[in-house]
């Protein structure tokens, strides 16, 4: 929970600024975006927008074309259909 302003003089200040400071922030946006971690001994694929999950060698996880330990999925909002 964010701490209430005990200067009267933050009152005066416009919201924004307020906000800014940390100062009693009310609600936020929410990210679109979700990022998800691989599962241990894997590593995401990424070819186009699409994802695939690729175990990972025995000698250990090694960046290349196309590969991440996180990927980001669009949040749908709505069902659709």
């Amino acid at each position: 929970m964010l701490k209430k302003p005990n200067n009267p003089g933050l009152k005066k200040l416009p919201t924004k600024v307020r906000n800014k400071m940390g100062y009693a922030k009310s609600g936020g946006k929410v990210s679109s975006v979700k990022t998800v971690n691989a599962p241990k001994g894997f590593h995401w694929m990424k070819k186009g927008k699409e994802f695939k999950l690729m175990k990972n060698p025995s000698t250990g996880y090694k960046p290349h074309k196309g590969a991440t330990l996180k990927a980001s999925f669009p949040i749908q909002k709505v069902h659709k259909g």
